[in-house]
């Protein structure tokens, strides 16, 4: 990756990991809050946030790691790994939850994640992506 799309994919992960941060800051004064819309994207929001900033954490990591060329097909497929690793890792982490603490399996939690990856590939398109063509066009 060049430096300039580790740029971008680090404010996308930090994009993310700040709605995690906001929620368990505005969580704890929701207490007398009747609003059901703002309760249900606090509710929400934590893993919209970490589905959207795991994918660009891990790809990353990945590229470091595995000295993966951008642009390349194996580039592409190892994002869209990332993105069902994230996937199905907070949806089991959804499922964890319930099995060991008794929580309840929130399906809008799961949407929500479904929701953040679908960003994030989104997010890959828009910017990761671009800068590889506009660069070897």
């Amino acid at each position: 990756m060049t430096p300039r799309q580790v740029q971008y994919a680090s404010i996308c992960s930090l994009i993310g990991m700040a709605f995690v941060l906001l929620t368990h800051l505005i969580r704890p004064e929701l207490g007398t809050f009747h609003s059901t819309w703002i309760v249900f994207i606090v509710g929400v929001l934590p893993n919209f946030g970490a589905a959207l900033s795991l994918p660009f954490l891990m790809i990353v990591l990945a590229t470091r790691f595995f000295h993966l060329e951008l642009g390349g097909s194996k580039f592409l497929k190892s994002f869209i790994v990332c993105l069902g690793v994230t996937f199905f890792g907070l949806t089991a982490w959804e499922l964890i939850q319930n099995l060991g603490w008794g929580y309840p399996i929130d399906p809008n939690d799961i949407a929500a994640t479904g929701l953040g990856v679908v960003f994030a590939f989104s997010t890959y398109v828009l910017f990761l992506r671009p800068v590889y063509s506009a660069k070897n066009s």
